[in-house]
C-alpha cells in the first residue's frame, strides 16, 4: 500500500515509486510544494537587497531602528 502523505512529503520515497504508482496518488491539497529558482527569484520580501536595506536602517542609530 502506498503512503499518500509520505509521497507528498518525502522526495526520496516518492522517487522510488513507479509512474503507475504515482498516477494513483491524489494531488497534494496544499498544491505544489516545490518552487523553481525562477519562482523563488520573484518572491518579494526575501531578496538580499531588501535585507541589506533593513539592516542599514536598523544599524544607523537607536532612534531609526524599525525592528
Amino acid at each position: 500500500m502506498i503512503d499518500t502523505i509520505k509521497v507528498w512529503k518525502d522526495t526520496k520515497y516518492r522517487s522510488g515509486l513507479t509512474a503507475a504508482q504515482l498516477a494513483g496518488v491524489p494531488a497534494n491539497p496544499a498544491g505544489r510544494i516545490e518552487l523553481t529558482d525562477t519562482e523563488l527569484d520573484s518572491v518579494n520580501g526575501g531578496r538580499m537587497s531588501d535585507m541589506t536595506s533593513l539592516l542599514r536602517t536598523c544599524t544607523s542609530g537607536p532612534d531609526s531602528c524599525c525592528c
